[in-house]
């Protein structure tokens, strides 16, 4: 169990993180559709959280969010968003582990598929966790 002045800390971080351009930015997602098959790569792009009402503005898969949201009450940031396309809406969300990677997932209710992915500023490849 953490103690309180590490939660606080944290807290404080995740504040300064998301009051600040630090989330903004062009990530590359490595998308895994199927554990045989090389990951699929796909490009989010997160503008600076807006102070009133921890709006998000941003796009992913090329898709403007129809609405963001983004959050630290435990002290991790972590978003969510919902893009739409000619097969529905996709909800995707994602939290910040302390390495700044974004390790997350989407939903398509049209095409019937929930994808685990990773997102990172990084250009390094797309490979599986571990790999």
């Amino acid at each position: 169990m953490r103690g309180r002045a590490y939660m606080a800390a944290m807290e404080v971080f995740a504040a300064l993180l998301l009051s600040s351009q630090l989330i903004a930015g062009t990530y590359k997602v490595c998308m895994f559709y199927n554990t045989e098959a090389p990951p699929s790569e796909t490009v989010l792009v997160l503008e600076e959280p807006q102070a009133e009402g921890q709006e998000l503005v941003g796009s992913f898969y090329g898709s403007p969010f129809l609405i963001g949201k983004v959050t630290a009450n435990d002290g991790t940031p972590a978003f969510v968003s919902v893009t739409k396309d000619g097969t529905g809406e996709y909800y995707h969300s994602g939290r910040w582990r302390d390495d700044g990677v974004i390790e997350g997932q989407t939903l398509s209710r049209g095409r019937d598929f929930l994808i685990p992915w990773y997102a990172s500023r990084s250009d390094a490849p797309c490979a599986r966790p571990g790999a």
